[in-house]
């Protein structure tokens, strides 16, 4: 399971499937609230978009370490501005 890995490094590749592949998931989540109901819409797409989330930090994580930088860097990301 190299994509839960938050060490190494990451190729921009990767880290744009990771975010296209939230993007579609979003898109999956909105199709089945419209198909099968609003509570049925949102249990699917948590079951989507959990994974998918995970896998997306991961990746970011590897990607900062591929400029040099930490990848606690990624709860800033978090913090209400």
């Amino acid at each position: 399971m190299e994509y839960v890995t938050f060490s190494g490094r990451a190729t921009r590749a990767d880290h744009w499937l990771t975010v296209y592949a939230a993007f579609f998931a979003l898109i999956a989540m909105g199709a089945a609230a419209g198909r099968f109901g609003e509570s049925a819409g949102v249990i699917i797409g948590l079951l989507i978009v959990l994974p998918a989330a995970i896998v997306n930090v991961a990746t970011t994580v590897r990607r900062l370490h591929d400029i040099g930088l930490t990848g606690w860097l990624v709860l800033l990301g978090i913090v209400p501005i």
